[in-house]
């Protein structure tokens, strides 16, 4: 009976029901479509940060995050590599040196690397990432690829000629002819404005540079890299061992705190939502005062009219969340496939150093749905326990005589 009750009374006035079931879906769908765009943006924002650049662990010598330079390298780094191929680990070694790059027409500092072109594409993707001409080639030791900025400062196109000057580790001067192969996409502030990628012989042949090198990035699943870090800390004592968290930190505390931010606004959103229930449940018990009173003089328990209450509240709620997630879901689907285009208004912005996809696409998951969903639902219950209360606790004849 108070089933029947809770239900006949939600259609009792069917124009406050639509407003509160309205007002509810609304904020679900948006939510929902939130979540999305958040968990997609800060997905491809570690994917690049991770898949481009950083990757998931990085080991160096000693002290050589601190003091960057090129006689400062890994000791033995083939015995290293080896030990990293035979517990199966994705592992590429890397050769930085700093030079200066001129074209015809300017200058300019630049952060050569030398990549190793079996080990690299098993780490990152940037043979992926150029955006004009093409990734570096073994049968090719004199072809660069260089950063969207850098070109842009040079004024150099792809099949440009450019002029590298840097020092030797034998002390002698270090110079040659080079021609840009490719450029790349948007990858970060540092490559961007003055990555230049080289063969790992072509680095090798150009700074005189015999053995060793001064990075081993490896990449991971994340869900290994704690116990992955933390062996290889045991293995290899005498070097520095460190995860992308510590070699990021800003990019990893910025992930983190969204999180925070999320939920943040999830109760903001949802206090409107919440506010409009309980306006709404508290008219809804003011106006039938008297019935309370009759269901209580006839014996209906205070327990009972809470629950009915509830019932009338929740049903309401179950509603918009059907027709929510019917609106948003949907939506964040599409969005994953095709995106959001920002190219107009965000081509090449960056945040902690790292560039940003201007195609913003969503990503689902379990949580893109669930996380909205429960919050609303916990936020319509809390602001119904006032309204449901004061219908338990009203006095019968008090409620009867009602004016």
């Amino acid at each position: 009976m108070l089933l029947r009750t809770a239900f006949r009374n939600v259609l009792r006035n069917p124009r406050r029901t639509l407003i509160t079931t309205s007002a509810m879906t609304a904020a679900l769908a948006c939510m929902i479509l939130y979540t999305g765009l958040v968990e997609g943006f800060l997905q491809k924002f570690r994917s690049t940060a991770l898949s481009l650049d950083i990757a998931s662990i990085q080991i160096h010598a000693p002290g050589y995050r601190n003091n960057p330079s090129i006689y400062r390298r890994i000791p033995s780094t083939a015995s290293v590599l080896a030990e990293l191929d035979m517990r199966q680990l994705a592992a590429t070694p890397r050769l930085f040196g700093f030079g200066l790059a001129a074209s015809q027409s300017t200058s300019s500092g630049v952060s050569l690397r030398g990549i190793d072109l079996q080990r690299e594409p098993r780490v990152t993707d940037l043979q992926h990432h150029v955006d004009l001409g093409e990734w570096l080639s073994g049968t090719d030791d004199q072809g660069v690829v260089i950063g969207r900025k850098l070109a842009k400062t040079l004024g150099i196109p792809v099949g440009g000629e450019i002029v590298l000057v840097g020092q030797g580790v034998d002390g002698s001067t270090a110079n040659d002819l080079y021609r840009v192969r490719g450029i790349l996409k948007a990858v970060s502030e540092e490559i961007d404005r003055a990555g230049l990628f080289m063969t790992e012989s072509a680095f090798r042949t150009f700074f005189s540079l015999e053995s060793d090198c001064h990075e081993i990035a490896i990449r991971l699943d994340e869900a290994d890299v704690d116990r992955v870090r933390d062996e290889l800390k045991t293995r290899l004592p005498d070097l520095d061992v460190h995860d992308w968290r510590q070699l990021a930190p800003g990019i990893s505390d910025m992930i983190d705190s969204m999180d925070i931010v999320q939920y943040l606004l999830y109760v903001i959103s949802y206090a409107a939502i919440g506010m409009v229930t309980l306006n709404a449940m508290l008219m809804a018990v003011f106006e039938r005062i008297r019935e309370l009173g009759v269901l209580k003089a006839v014996g209906v328990t205070p327990l009972q009219i809470f629950s009915m209450v509830i019932v009338e509240s929740m049903a309401q709620a179950a509603a918009a969340a059907v027709t929510g997630i019917a609106i948003g879901f949907p939506l964040v689907l599409y969005l994953e496939t095709h995106g959001i285009n920002l190219s107009r208004w965000g081509a090449g912005a960056a945040l902690s150093g790292i560039a940003i996809d201007p195609i913003w696409c969503t990503s689902v998951t379990a949580s893109t749905v669930t996380s909205p969903l429960l919050f609303m639902l916990g936020i319509v219950f809390i602001s119904i326990l006032y309204p449901g209360l004061k219908a338990a606790l009203v006095r019968p004849v008090q409620a009867i005589y009602h004016p």
